[in-house]
């Protein structure tokens, strides 16, 4: 009996297998909707992901929470400013002694005379004294030749094993537009940077206060370098046991020693009333940010604090440029909304601080995009030194040696106190003021957001590649397959067809099975495409570092690099096109396959290179998001659209074609001079138009002489992008 009620109350096989049918299609139903509805808010995401990161990038400056902080000295071993200085006012006539005979030998253009005055004044303070000379070959070219001149002090309660370095450049980065004939700071006729004559000196002076010192516990190595960075990239090549192509020098003594801090002073006039921090190196290496806060630190515990600036700009120059309430009143913004947004959202003179900070963060953003070091300082770091430079800019007062002098002194006796190298605070940051700072884990979001719209982007395109070939593939299926009541797969395979056509004659079933093949997605052409547009990245490389360092500067017509480092990317997408439809391709399927690859390609190397220099990342993110975002197939992105045909689709992607070539870099370039050109003239828009050529050589002599990598990030992981999107544009002309 319970046998029996067991069979009748149970389910049938038949019944059984329906329920799980139904359950089943339930499910798969559910999740085709999921995906339907995450197909079309994928769109929305990633402009969302677009308009995110352009709004983030104009909070960064806002001086607070939780955008910025406070800087702080993480490393307690250092107690800057806690002991008495030594410097005094003998060290300061010394100074000022050894600056008339420097400044006797510059204006005398005396370079053999100078250096051995210097070689001879270490050499009276009891130290070793050497000289380096040094040759870098530039491509059509003078070569650059130079004479360093160095010593080592001594520790006398330490094994040597550890040092700080003292270093002074021959010329500043300050450029006197007119050399003068009497005064400093001193310019050299026909030079354009000014001699740094009081650095020199002071520097010499502090060797010679320091030397009779027996509490360091560190050597101190000092080095006259000559130049502005040529000087110290051959000392710190040699003594680093480096090797570079195109630098002939002598070896360095005294050497073995590992260096863990620098400081270097660029003092080209008789005073100065702010010292501006320089700390950006090659290729936007930074210092440890303890290193800067040792020294702001230092700077405001003086009873005289002279004014603080970042990335060359002085305080003078910040308070009286960037405007406040009253000045954007002047020029018409209306008062009531500025007074509202201090007095209930942010804090008094937040408005002015916020646009000194965006103006802090436009200069560090340009040095870092150029990859050039602001200062002798930059040259050291790219050999895990932490180092920056104390820039004295030319002012009528009231600081001078005395002041100057003593806060390098404090600075040294902090980085003595170590006994590791800086390891805490930070690494990665971007400097709104002396005080305020915005960590990496804030600005980061910025490159992130706009890689990750184009990767997804570049994914979605993608899908709907395989969904169209797909959709397209079932077509050919129903339509050359015999009817059968045999059940099919949803997504039909190759071996299904081709078992599904093996009582088809055989002309046919070749023409079908080729037909098949034929609407996969084009990978091998795609990368065939991809390793083209690389070519085209090497072969500008090569044109660019073979070209003369001096090329731009000749004139833009007599430069033949950039006319041919402008066509090149403007002319292979054409040729590749033609090629495909030579060759019997399908250019809509290879096109969007390509651009796929590029929106992927793109947001791939703005993630590696964001952690890497923040400013070429976001830059170049902004420039492809501007060129690939708004590009579509001409069938858009939904798989069962037929493809766009006619003059309007055709003038479509014509004009698109254009607005990917205006990003390449020697068009970038005509724009900006073309936009100065056209522009209201003003003293900023001249002096942009009048150094937008040296700007340009300056990378190339960059690559030649300190070996930055600015040419190879943009025309080896930035150029092949944009040539591999022109490609596809080019692809979508022909097709349509």
């Amino acid at each position: 009996m319970p046998e029996k009620l067991a069979n009748d109350t149970a389910p049938s096989a038949d019944a059984f297998d329906d329920v799980s049918l139904t359950r089943i299609a339930t499910q798969v139903r559910r999740r085709q909707r999921i995906v339907a509805a995450l197909r079309r808010l994928a769109p929305v995401l990633r402009a969302a992901l677009v308009v995110a990161a352009l709004i983030w990038l104009v909070l960064l400056a806002v001086p607070g929470p939780p955008f910025s902080r406070g800087v702080y000295v993480d490393e307690n071993a250092l107690q800057p400013g806690q002991v008495k200085r030594a410097w005094g006012w003998d060290d300061v006539h010394y100074a000022d002694r050894a600056s008339d005979a420097i400044e006797a030998f510059a204006r005398a253009n005396d370079t053999a005379g100078r250096i051995a005055y210097l070689r001879a004044e270490l050499e009276r303070l009891g130290l070793e004294a050497h000289t380096q000379n040094y040759t870098f070959y530039v491509p059509h070219g003078a070569p650059i030749r130079g004479t360093n001149v160095y010593a080592r002090v001594r520790a006398p309660r330490i094994d040597g094993r550890e040092a700080t370095v003292l270093a002074a450049s021959w010329l500043s980065r300050w450029k006197d537009p007119h050399a003068n004939g009497a005064g400093l700071p001193y310019t050299a006729p026909g030079a354009v940077r000014a001699a740094n004559v009081r650095g020199v000196a002071i520097t010499l002076a502090l060797v010679r206060r320091l030397s009779m010192s027996a509490y360091w516990s560190k050597d101190l190595l000092v080095v006259f370098s000559d130049g502005f960075l040529d000087g110290m990239q051959a000392w710190a090549t040699a003594y680093f046991a480096k090797t570079q192509p195109t630098l002939a020098a002598d070896e360095v003594y005294d050497g073995g020693a590992q260096i863990w801090n620098a400081v270097a002073l660029d003092y080209p006039a008789d005073s100065y009333s702010s010292v501006s921090l320089l700390h950006e190196g090659r290729d936007a290496q930074l210092p440890n940010l303890d290193t800067l806060n040792t020294v702001t630190h230092i700077l405001q515990g003086l009873y005289f604090q002279p004014a603080t600036g970042l990335h060359g700009a002085t305080y003078e120059e910040v308070a009286h440029s960037v405007p406040t309430i009253d000045t954007l009143v002047a020029k018409g913004v209306p008062r009531a909304p500025l007074v509202w947004l201090e007095q209930r959202v942010l804090t008094p003179n937040a408005v002015h601080r916020f646009l000194a900070g965006w103006r802090a963060l436009a200069a560090q953003w340009r040095l870092q995009l150029a990859g050039h070091p602001s200062g002798v300082h930059g040259v050291l770091l790219p050999f895990h030194v932490d180092a920056l430079t104390l820039f004295a800019e030319p002012a009528p007062g009231p600081h001078g040696f005395y002041d100057l002098g003593g806060v390098v002194e404090l600075t040294l006796r902090a980085f003595s106190n170590l006994h590791e190298r800086l390891h805490h605070s930070q690494f990665f940051y971007l400097l709104l003021s002396p005080q305020l700072f915005v960590p990496i884990g804030t600005y980061l979001f910025v490159p992130l957001l706009l890689g990750a719209a184009l990767t997804l982007t570049g994914l979605a395109l993608w899908n709907a590649l395989g969904a169209r070939r797909d959709r397209l593939r079932t077509k050919l299926v129903e339509r050359v397959v015999p009817a059968s009541d045999a059940p099919r797969l949803e997504r039909p395979v190759y071996a299904e067809l081709e078992r599904a056509l093996a009582s088809v004659p055989a002309e046919l079933r070749g023409i079908a099975l080729r037909a098949y093949r034929e609407m996969s997605r084009p990978v091998w052409s795609a990368l065939g495409c991809i390793a083209a547009a690389h070519a085209v990245g090497l072969v500008c490389l090569a044109i660019a570092v073979h070209a003369p360092v001096d090329c731009a500067v000749r004139g833009w017509g007599a430069c033949h690099a950039l006319v041919w480092l402008g066509a090149l990317p403007a002319v292979l997408p054409w040729a590749l096109a033609a090629a495909a439809r030579a060759l019997h391709l399908d250019l809509v399927q290879l096109g969007t396959c390509l651009q796929a690859f590029a929106l992927l390609h793109a947001g791939m190397v703005v993630s590696v290179l964001s952690t890497l220099n923040f400013a070429q990342a976001t830059t170049m993110a902004l420039l492809l998001t501007f060129a690939l975002y708004p590009l579509v197939p001409p069938w858009g992105m939904n798989a069962a659209v037929p493809t766009a045909r006619g003059w309007v689709s055709w003038l479509h992607y014509v004009t698109s074609y254009v607005r990917i070539v205006l990003v390449t870099p020697v068009a970038l370039i005509a724009l900006v001079a073309a936009a100065v050109s056209w522009a209201p003239a003003s003293p900023m828009l001249q002096y942009v138009r009048a150094q937008l050529p040296a700007a340009i050589d300056l990378a190339a002599w960059d690559y030649h002489v300190l070996r930055a990598s600015t040419l190879l990030v943009v025309l080896l992981g930035y150029l092949p992008v944009v040539v591999e999107g022109a490609a596809a544009c080019c692809l979508y002309v022909l097709a349509v």
